[in-house]
């Protein structure tokens, strides 16, 4: 298992929350989006709330990553934020209408889950008071 993050002190907390037997099987990586390395032929990348917050001059490239190094057969999971969302108007991060959202799986991917969330959602501190619209997607690589 590969766990990347631009942030340091976010693989700190991963790697102290980790059993050692799940700790002997993990690679850490700390680098942006536009640094990282993937291996070939992955089963399944989990890109939990973490590609809207790649740069929007990096995403096209971030994207094609993913796209060439999962494997066919393997697995894409992940959220991207809507245009629709509070935070749309921050210029660093990445924001999908629905149709660029399913552009991006239309050549390579069947979409096996897609849930689409609008409104009130509670943040990963739990608060309440931003508006958000997220795409929750599962998709299997074909080809």
């Amino acid at each position: 298992m590969l766990a990347i993050e631009a942030e340091s002190l976010a693989i700190e907390i991963l790697l102290n929350r980790a059993q050692d037997e799940q700790r002997n099987r993990l690679e850490v990586m700390v680098a942006p989006f536009s640094e990282m390395i993937l291996p070939d032929n992955i089963d399944l990348i989990n890109a939990s709330y973490s590609l809207p917050f790649c740069s929007p001059d990096d995403f096209s490239e971030c994207w094609q990553k993913v796209i060439d190094h999962i494997a066919v057969g393997g697995r894409f999971s992940g959220q991207f934020f809507g245009n629709n969302d509070e935070w749309a108007s921050n210029p660093a991060l990445t924001f999908h209408t629905h149709e660029q959202m399913l552009q991006l799986f239309e050549e390579n991917f069947i979409i096996e889950y897609l849930q689409i969330e609008e409104g009130l959602i509670p943040t990963a501190s739990g608060k309440m008071n931003q508006w958000h619209h997220i795409f929750h997607v599962v998709a299997k690589k074909i080809k």
